[in-house]
C-alpha cells in the first residue's frame, strides 16, 4: 500500500495525453525519487526533462523540475542553499496556475523557515499553503501538516503538535507516500530526543522548569521507540534519504542515556559520514557529546581534545539551543577531566549556556503563539 504513489506515477507517465502532461508527472516522480534517496535516478530524470524541453519549456514542467532540483540540492546535504529553487518553483507554478505544486513549494519553503528559526515566515507560508490546497492534495497537507508539527513540538506543545503529526501521517497514507512517511516519523523521534537533550541540559545550568522524573523516563521511551520503529520502516521500504542520521541520532540518544560505551562506538563509525552528508553544521554538539562519552570511559586526554575541538566550532552552532547544549555539556567535561583551568572555563561557558537557555525558552513561546495565530489552536480540519 505504501507505494502506491510512486506505482501511481509510473503508471500514468506512459499513458499521459501529450508530452507536456508526461513531462509534469516526470518531474513530480524526480522529487519522489529524491525524497526517497535515489538522488542518482533523479538528476537523471532531471537531465533529460531539461534536454527534452530545452527549445518548447512549459512552465508546469519547469517548475516540478525547479522543485526537483532543489529538492536533490537539499537531500545531498541538507543545505538550505536550496531556497532559491523552490522559490522559483513557487513562481512558476503561481505562473502556470498549478495552485497544488504552488501550494507544495510554499509548505517546502516553509520547512526551510522552520530550519532557519523564522518563524513569522514559516507561519504565514504555513497558512498559504493551507489556504491554496484543498484536503484532497495529500502531498501538500502532508508536508505543510508536518511543518506545523515540527514546530509546535520545537515549541514544547507536543498537545498542540500531536494531531498535525497524525493529519501529517493520514495524508501520507492516502497518498501511499512512503517518503513522506519516513518524514514523519523521523522528525517526531528527532525532536523527542532534543527535548530530552534539553531538559538533560537545563539542570547543568539550573535553568527551566526542572522535569518530572516520569517526564524525563516518557521522553526517553519516547524516543528510543521512535529511533528503532523510523530505522524498521526505512529499512523496510527501502528508504535511504535520513539514513546516515540514524546512527548519529542513535548515538545522541544513546549518550543523554548514559550507555556511553554503544554511543562511543557509533560515534565514531559514523562521525566522518554525518559530516559530509549534512551535520556539518552540528559538529560542535556531536564533538561534545563525543568528549562526553570519551570523559565517562575514562579516556580523559581523549576527552579534553575532543572538548576543545567541539569549542573551536561552537561559533558554527547557529540556534541558541543547540549552542547552549553543547556548552552544558562541554561543562560537565570540563569538570570531571579538568584542571583549575578547565574548571574556571567551566564556570564562564555556564554563564554563556544559561543566557542561550533563557532566549530559547523565551522564543518557544514565541513559536507557539505565532503558530496559533495562523494556524489556529483547534489543529487541523
Amino acid at each position: 500500500m505504501l507505494a502506491r504513489l510512486r506505482q501511481r506515477l509510473e503508471a500514468a507517465i506512459p499513458r499521459a495525453g501529450n508530452r507536456v502532461a508526461a513531462g509534469r508527472l516526470r518531474g513530480e516522480l524526480a522529487c519522489l525519487l529524491a525524497r526517497h534517496g535515489e538522488l542518482d535516478r533523479a538528476r537523471d530524470e532531471v537531465a533529460r526533462l531539461r534536454s527534452e524541453f530545452r527549445f518548447e519549456p512549459d512552465a508546469g514542467v519547469s517548475a516540478w523540475l525547479a522543485l526537483a532540483e532543489g529538492l536533490l540540492d537539499y537531500y545531498d546535504d541538507l543545505d538550505t542553499g536550496c531556497r532559491d529553487r523552490l522559490q522559483r518553483a513557487y513562481s512558476l507554478a503561481a505562473a502556470a496556475q498549478l495552485r497544488p505544486l504552488q501550494a507544495l513549494s510554499a509548505a517546502w519553503l516553509a520547512l526551510l523557515d522552520y530550519v532557519q528559526h523564522d518563524i513569522d515566515s514559516m507561519a504565514q507560508r504555513l497558512r498559504h499553503a493551507f489556504d491554496l490546497s484543498t484536503p484532497d492534495d495529500h502531498g501538500v497537507r502532508a508536508r505543510a501538516g508536518l511543518v506545523a508539527a515540527q514546530g509546535y513540538h520545537w515549541g514544547g506543545r507536543m498537545d498542540r503538535a500531536q494531531p498535525w503529526y497524525e493529519s501529517a501521517r493520514q495524508h501520507a497514507l492516502a497518498d501511499g507516500d512512503e517518503a513522506m512517511m519516513s518524514a514523519v516519523l523521523y522528525n517526531r523521534y528527532a525532536i523527542t530526543m532534543n527535548l530530552q537533550r534539553e531538559a538533560e541540559a537545563q539542570r547543568v545550568v539550573d535553568v527551566g522548569t526542572p522535569h518530572a522524573p516520569e517526564t524525563l523516563a516518557k521522553l526517553a521511551s519516547d524516543a528510543l521507540r521512535g529511533a528503532e520503529s523510523t530505522e524498521r520502516f526505512d529499512q523496510m521500504v527501502g528508504a535511504t534519504s535520513l539514513g546516515v542520521l540514524h546512527p548519529l541520532m542513535r548515538a545522541q540518544l544513546l549518550t543523554i542515556q548514559g550507555q556511553f560505551g554503544e554511543a562511543r562506538a557509533l560515534f565514531a563509525e559514523h562521525y566522518e559520514a554525518g559530516l559530509q552528508q549534512g551535520m556539518q553544521a552540528k559538529a560542535a554538539l556531536l564533538l561534545a557529546d563525543r568528549a562526553w562519552c570519551e570523559a565517562r570511559c575514562g579516556e580523559t586526554g581523549r576527552a579534553l581534545g575532543l572538548a576543545r575541538e567541539a569549542e573551536d566550532g561552537l561559533a558554527a552552532l547557529g540556534d541558541a539551543d543547540d549552542d547552549a547544549a553543547a556548552r552544558c555539556r562541554l561543562v560537565q567535561v570540563y569538570e570531571v577531566c579538568g584542571g583549575a583551568a578547565e574548571r574556571e572555563r567551566a564556570v564562564e561557558l555556564r554563564e554563556v549556556a544559561a543566557r542561550h537557555w533563557r532566549a530559547h525558552i523565551s522564543q518557544q513561546g514565541r513559536w507557539v503563539e505565532r503558530l496559533d495565530l495562523s494556524l489556529g489552536t483547534q489543529g487541523p480540519v
